[in-house]
C-alpha cells in the first residue's frame, strides 16, 4: 500500500490503542514520539504498510536473527524523513520476513522486511499548533512535533511590529497596543501554506494572518 494510506483516524478504536501502546512500550528516545500517541486524532499521522531492504553483518547471524533484522530496520527508518512517506515515528510491527541474501563480496545478508509504520506527513492548508523558537526581523520559526514551520514577514498580521529586545531582552513580536506578543516559546496556531518534501527533509511555509490564528 502506497499513498494513499490508511489514516490513523479512521482506525478502529482497538487499533489506534494499539499504536499508542507500542509508542509507550517501546520507550524510543526521539521526539518524534511526543507526539506519537495524538496519532489517531490527526488527519497528519498515517499508518502505512512498507517494504525495506535491511543489511545484516555476519557478526549478527545466530539463534536470535529475526530479532537482529528487526532492530536493524528500526535503526534504519524511525526518526527518518523520505519524501515517499514522510517522517517515520515508529515501526509498528514487522509483517514479514523473506529469506536473507547473501552478499558475496560484503559477507552480508540482504533481508526483504514487510512492516507497518507510523508516520507523520504535513500537507498544505493543515492547521497546527507550534512552539516558536526563533524569532528575526523577517518572520519566525516554530517547531511542530518533528517539523520546523516557517512563518515569514508577509504572513503576519499587518499590526505585529518587530522588537529586538522585548520585555525581557530577547526578540519578539508584537502588537501596537502589546494585546498581542509572540515571544520565544509562545504556542501559536499556523496554517500551512507550502510543504516541499525532498529526499530526506520536508520544508514547510505557514500563515498566521487568517482568523482565528496565531
Amino acid at each position: 500500500m502506497g499513498w494513499p494510506v490508511v489514516l490513523c483516524r479512521a482506525l478502529s478504536l482497538g487499533r489506534a490503542q494499539s499504536v499508542a501502546c507500542a509508542v509507550s512500550a517501546r520507550r524510543v528516545a526521539s521526539p518524534l514520539l511526543s507526539v506519537a500517541c495524538l496519532a489517531y486524532r490527526a488527519a497528519m499521522f498515517f499508518l502505512v504498510e512498507r517494504t525495506e531492504s535491511v543489511a545484516l553483518a555476519p557478526s549478527a547471524f545466530g539463534r536470535h536473527l529475526r530479532r537482529e533484522v528487526e532492530d536493524a530496520l528500526r535503526a534504519k527508518v524511525e526518526g527518518k524523513c523520505t519524501g515517499k512517506y514522510g517522517f517515520t515515528i515508529i515501526v509498528t510491527n514487522v509483517e514479514s520476513m523473506k529469506p536473507g541474501r547473501l552478499d558475496e563480496d560484503s559477507g552480508y545478508a540482504h533481508f526483504e522486511v514487510h512492516f507497518l509504520s507510523l508516520v507523520f506527513r504535513p500537507f498544505k492548508n493543515e492547521i497546527l499548533l507550534a512552539k516558536v523558537h526563533t524569532i528575526t526581523n523577517n518572520g519566525f520559526f516554530a517547531s511542530a512535533g518533528p517539523i520546523d514551520i516557517f512563518v515569514s514577514q508577509y504572513g503576519l498580521p499587518a499590526d505585529l511590529v518587530f522588537d529586538a529586545c522585548g520585555s525581557n531582552g530577547t526578540p519578539m513580536l508584537h502588537s501596537a497596543e502589546e494585546d498581542v506578543r509572540i515571544e520565544i516559546g509562545t504556542e501559536v496556531r499556523i496554517k500551512l501554506q507550502g510543504v516541499r518534501m525532498s529526499a530526506d527533509s520536508i520544508t514547510v511555509l505557514g500563515t498566521i494572518k487568517e482568523d482565528f490564528l496565531g
